[in-house]
């Protein structure tokens, strides 16, 4: 019980590590009709998926993101520096634009 109680507070005082983006060439993701591929492997960022994790898993594959606007209505829309845009109209992720396509509910920007 005394070394769980000792490894408790020693994991506690641990600091985060900084965690570099996992880039896998120029642009990991794949934009797709249904939400955003992550390339040579079988996951997907959907469409549905709440703003934090959704950010979350994109800044950890390309890093965080460069911009944030509002969008009208509520929610935002974040831009990344290789030309992704993620809106977020309602808190969740509903659609993505970049290099002049799109999929899903973009949100009318505010």
């Amino acid at each position: 019980m005394r070394a769980l109680a000792a490894a408790l507070v020693l994991a506690g005082c641990a600091a985060p590590a900084a965690v570099p983006p996992l880039s896998a060439g120029p642009d990991p993701l794949r934009p797709g009709p249904g939400g955003i591929a992550v390339a040579g492997t079988e996951l997907e960022i959907g469409f549905g998926r709440a703003q934090e994790g959704a950010v979350r898993a994109v800044s950890r594959l390309v890093g965080p993101p460069q911009e944030r606007g509002p969008c009208r209505g509520g929610g935002s829309v974040l831009r990344w520096s290789t030309g992704l845009a993620m809106h977020f109209p309602g808190g969740s992720f509903s659609g993505w634009a970049q290099n002049g396509r799109s999929a899903g509910r973009l949100c009318a920007l505010g």
